[in-house]
């Protein structure tokens, strides 16, 4: 089996790359669409809660109603708090995907410029190999007729 240039090994690992950069971009684009909805449901909670407390109870309103109201509220700010974690690490996990991605990105572009630089030296390289041959023919003939 014949040797492959070395502009053919590159570009076989720049396409292996390039495979693994496009798996980078989904779970990049996997985790915003779940920053998204996080954040989303973390507004509704927060517009609830809002909601909720522009209807406080009149001031003669029995204890009892009172303290599940207040109870309600209570809960309500933990699940606000407990989705403003959640939005925090879905956040993380897009930073870290970014960068994920962005690593990718980057050897997959070296890999690329790395292969068009070795078929250009190669291209070069068979061009005065070309020149060279076509000379040798024409001082040979030049030879044979002196």
């Amino acid at each position: 089996m014949a040797e492959l240039k070395r502009s053919s090994r590159l570009e076989r690992v720049a396409s292996l790359t390039k495979l693994k950069e496009d798996a980078a971009v989904r779970r990049l684009r996997d985790a915003r669409q779940s920053l998204a909805h996080q954040e989303s449901q973390q507004a509704q909670l927060e517009n609830y809660r809002d909601e909720y407390e522009s209807r406080q109870p009149a001031g003669g309103t029995n204890i009892s109603l009172l303290m599940n109201y207040r109870s309600f509220c209570a809960n309500l700010s933990g699940a606000i708090e407990h989705q403003s974690r959640l939005c925090e690490e879905e956040s993380q996990r897009v930073r870290a995907a970014l960068n994920d991605w962005h690593e990718r990105h980057q050897r997959t572009q070296a890999l690329e410029s790395a292969a068009d630089k070795s078929r250009i030296e190669e291209r070069k390289f068979d061009d005065r190999v070309s020149t060279a041959m076509t000379d040798d023919m024409v001082n040979s003939r030049n030879i044979d007729r002196s």
